[in-house]
């Protein structure tokens, strides 16, 4: 009787534990059809666990959105991810919340609502890839777009084509600054930026990166040109700050690329976004 009686404070206690765990916002409210419709659209590897590459990713669904911060490349399955955002739904029923994931505490969960002003519509899930946005930075100065191709042509690659820092390393993020144009290429989910510059074939016949370098005409990314992305980018926004997003070039599964271009005065000093 003694047992039982233990196990079942034990049993209490954790449950206890577990809920104070979630942290709800009562003055956010969700639609549960709504953010499960967001949950969805997590990618999983085909053993139905986790990709270890994306470390942090969110969807929206209509006014629902969630968030997936998994710092230490955890790869928990599917269910458990499911089972964890459940949680945080049925404890906070119409509110948002956010706990840590129960097999994995170092994955936090998130619920909230969609992003709805102009600043942010271009950074959501459900926007259009290859859609350009303009003039969204403010109190910007005016941008050469010649500034741009040449900070552009300024980043280095691999011999095989791919977007590398200064230090010649895979990386997640890539700025480069040419007078007036800063230009920006990062992933959503900061995995590395698989993105390719050059042909395959130019590859094959050339293969120092003095060459590649000078030879940014044919640049392209994973499974297209990127180079031409860019182009358009410079070309509809003219004087303007740009964004844009690209559905292939991060290594995250649940990872997209956006390119940005603005003036070269500092945020702080200009409003950036």
């Amino acid at each position: 009787m003694f047992t039982y009686q233990f196990l079942f404070i034990a049993v209490i206690s954790q449950a206890a534990r577990s809920a104070l765990a979630i942290s709800c916002y009562p003055k956010t409210l969700v639609n549960k059809a709504e953010c499960h419709e967001a949950i969805k659209q997590i990618v999983y590897r085909e053993d139905s666990r986790l990709g270890t590459e994306s470390k942090h990713f969110g969807y929206e669904f209509k006014d629902c959105s969630i968030i997936l911060r998994n710092p230490n490349g955890a790869s928990p399955t599917r269910k458990q991810i499911l089972d964890g955002y459940d949680k945080i739904l049925n404890y906070c029923e119409t509110a948002a919340g956010g706990d840590y994931l129960d097999s994995d505490t170092s994955i936090q969960l998130n619920i909230g609502n969609s992003g709805k002003t102009p600043e942010t519509k271009p950074y959501n899930s459900f926007f259009p890839f290859l859609q350009e946005t303009c003039g969204l930075n403010q109190n910007a100065g005016k941008i050469q777009q010649e500034d741009c191709n040449t900070a552009y042509k300024s980043i280095p690659m691999s011999v095989e084509g791919q977007f590398l820092n200064d230090k010649n390393r895979a990386t997640d993020r890539i700025a480069k600054e040419y007078k007036s144009c800063y230009v920006t290429i990062y992933t959503s989910d900061g995995s590395v930026l698989d993105a390719s510059v050059l042909d395959p074939i130019e590859h094959r016949l050339q293969a120092t990166t003095d060459f590649i370098r000078s030879h940014s005409t044919k640049n392209h990314r994973t499974n297209g040109n990127i180079r031409p992305i860019f182009d358009k980018l410079v070309s509809k926004c003219g004087t303007q700050s740009g964004v844009v997003s690209i559905k292939d070039g991060a290594r995250g599964k649940n990872g997209r690329v956006y390119m940005k271009i603005r003036n070269s005065r500092p945020c702080g000093e200009q409003v950036c976004n």
